[in-house]
């Protein structure tokens, strides 16, 4: 599947752009910034993502296409892109 991704101001941010990168194949989006929160989803390898800021210089804020916060994501898992690639 194949999705359109905006950049999209949030709170006074502005969204960046990347691609998930999980060797296992799926990454966990959980609720908070850390393996003690609920995972409340989970993205494919290969996936194109909308994130900002850090949590403990190791967690990122991910977002919806609209805007809205998703969870929070390890940064290790993500590959940060100037644009997204199609």
């Amino acid at each position: 599947m194949m999705a359109l991704l905006l950049t999209v101001p949030t709170m006074g941010q502005r969204l960046k752009y990347a691609l998930v990168k999980d060797e296992g194949g799926v990454t966990n989006v959980r609720k908070g910034p850390g393996t003690q929160y609920a995972i409340v989803e989970k993205v494919k390898d290969g996936s194109f993502i909308l994130y900002s800021g850090n949590y403990d210089d190791k967690w990122k804020a991910v977002y919806t296409q609209q805007g809205k916060l998703r969870g929070y994501i390890s940064g290790s898992k993500l590959e940060p892109l100037e644009s997204p690639r199609f």
